[in-house]
């Protein structure tokens, strides 16, 4: 059967298989499906299956296509609109290039790599003092018809609640695109940036302390099957224990009436005033 796009048919016309729509519009198609006992259903868009009466057989339906048709139509929609982004990216990474080039010295355009990065149509912008500025203009997002441009942390989990996107026109050129990212972005971006790079340094230290602690407790108690899991925490058939930085939370601990005390007046000895 061959594809019929403008003249109405009936699905009493149709095979297994055959693919077609309700309306001359190309939307909701729909399959025709004979089971093995001769009875006809067609399945909805959504997958859903419908048997056809006796009358629904004179319906009207347009767009017939064999699977193999709507395969091969379906496909070459998708590479000619994968061939449209790649054109759109290309387009856009010269275009970023030309901001890198405009935001002045140290300033280089980079392409994102990997699944429907076309698509996203994103190119980084890395500074000469750690900033990491990207800018999109892709299928996805909300600002369709404008180039969104915004700043990225050290840390994800860091608030941006000290700097907001800002969006440009298409049509601006790379030096006044420069020209907002420069007024508009980088001065709020750079304390933010500058803030998060002081809380990671604060939380690589924390995290190197805490994994000494860690193995020290572990060696500590090797001879009570000292061991460690996960979250910094120790097992031992004595203790079990947190190490957080430098210091020890111990979250299960069993003893005599006497040691008890002995280890009081230790804890007694080393504890800071306001304990």
């Amino acid at each position: 059967m061959t594809t019929d796009t403008t003249t109405a048919r009936t699905i009493a016309s149709l095979q297994d298989g055959d693919r077609f729509t309700f309306q001359p519009e190309l939307t909701g198609v729909c399959t025709l499906v004979v089971y093995g006992d001769g009875t006809r259903h067609y399945r909805g868009a959504y997958g859903q299956t419908h048997p056809l009466a006796g009358s629904d057989e004179s319906q009207a339906v347009y767009n017939v296509q064999t699977e193999a048709e709507a395969t091969a139509a379906y496909n070459a929609r998708l590479e000619a609109e994968r061939a449209a982004e790649r054109v759109r990216a290309s387009a856009f990474y010269v275009t970023m290039q030309a901001v890198a080039k405009a935001l002045g010295k140290g300033w280089k355009a980079e392409k994102q790599t990997g699944e429907d990065s076309d698509r996203w149509c994103r190119v980084y912008l890395n500074g000469p003092q750690g900033e990491k500025v990207w800018a999109t203009a892709g299928y996805y997002h909300q600002n369709k018809g404008r180039t969104t441009i915004s700043g990225i942390l050290e840390r994800s989990q860091d608030v941006r609640a000290k700097f907001s996107d800002i969006t440009v026109a298409q049509d601006k050129t790379a030096e006044r695109i420069a020209g907002d990212i420069t007024r508009r972005l980088l001065p709020d971006y750079r304390v933010a940036l500058a803030e998060s790079v002081e809380r990671k340094t604060k939380a690589d230290a924390y995290a190197e302390k805490t994994k000494a602690t860690m193995w020290a407790l572990v060696k500590a108690t090797k001879k009570h099957s000292g061991r460690t899991g996960h979250d910094s925490r120790v097992w031992s058939t004595i203790a079990d224990m947190v190490a957080q930085g430098e210091e020890v939370t111990f979250e299960r601990l069993r003893m005599s009436l006497p040691v008890a005390l002995e280890v009081l007046k230790v804890l007694s000895k080393h504890a800071t005033k306001g304990d």
